[in-house]
């Protein structure tokens, strides 16, 4: 579709789902009324006109002028057309046809070139369609294993509290993330504080109940975190300087940065654990997921 060419008929007939060019001009009591005009306009049969426009269009011929009576719904949501009946006269000029190019080899060629994965076949592509799709897939079903089986661990386990500095640092972290958030879409939504933006666009009723939410939020991941760690240690699981070492610069390759020191000084102090904590996550990730017995 999106390597489709497009040749303008100007002969035919609309049908349902065609792409058209067209002007159009609406009515009312036979005067132009307010954005009713429009010309060379490009619309798909189906989309956003109201339904006797959109139905209307169906069957006309490119190139003649048609009267196509119409009647806006009761809650069109402009008051001076709100039910009322209208003329919409119509010159369809062309159909857009869509030339899809030849599945083949060399289009295969053509579509992966300069890609990581240069692929010489449609079998090819095919295949490494099918191999995306089964891993996509997997993922998902080893992220609802272990979700699951984490949720029963820390449903069923005697928790006593929670590392309080941490939580609070935590707590800190989402909420800043919470007002970047809104320093960068407030003036879109059209709110002027960080509270207008919460109870107006994140959909909190009160900033008592945001502040509730991400406590809970901070809570449970800290109760994944703990289980992970005795996970960690039961079945003994280490991170280790490689392990470290190729995260650190992996996520260097990925950024702007100069050096690792200059990676660690801008993600700040919590550096170093954070890898650790993620490194020993995704290990323990897998172990969890490989011990499962789904029946």
């Amino acid at each position: 579709e999106n390597y489709a060419e497009t040749n303008q008929l100007t002969e035919g007939t609309v049908k349902d789902g065609d792409t058209i060019n067209l002007d159009f001009s609406g009515l009312l009591d036979g005067v132009a009324f307010s954005n009713g005009t429009a010309t060379d306009y490009t619309y798909t049969i189906g989309g956003g006109f109201i339904e006797d426009l959109d139905r209307g269009l169906i069957g006309l011929e490119v190139g003649k002028e048609y009267e196509i009576p119409c009647k806006f719904p009761e809650n069109y949501g402009k008051e001076e057309l709100n039910g009322k009946d209208v003329i919409f006269v119509v010159t369809v000029n062309y159909i857009e046809e869509k030339i899809l190019p030849e599945y083949n080899d060399d289009f295969v060629k053509m579509l992966t070139e300069g890609s990581d994965e240069v692929l010489n076949t449609t079998a090819e592509l095919e295949a490494s369609i099918k191999e995306y799709l089964a891993a996509s897939k997997k993922e998902q079903y080893d992220s609802k294993i272990y979700s699951q089986i984490m949720k029963t661990i820390i449903d069923n386990a005697e928790i006593k509290g929670v590392p309080e500095k941490e939580l609070n640092e935590t707590i800190a972290i989402i909420r800043e993330n919470a007002e970047y958030e809104y320093s960068i879409m407030g003036q879109y939504y059209g709110v002027d504080s960080f509270e207008s933006y919460i109870t107006n666009v994140a959909g909190y009723s009160s900033m008592e109940e945001f502040e509730q939410d991400i406590k809970d939020y901070a809570t449970e991941y800290m109760y994944e975190k703990m289980a992970v760690t005795i996970i960690a240690d039961n079945e003994g699981i280490v991170v280790t300087d490689e392990q470290k070492d190729k995260f650190v610069n992996d996520l260097l390759a990925q950024t702007n940065y100069e050096s690792v020191d200059a990676l660690k000084e801008a993600y700040g102090d919590a550096f170093d654990s954070d890898v650790q904590y993620q490194l020993l996550y995704d290990s323990v990730y897998d172990a969890v997921v490989n011990m499962a017995k789904v029946k």
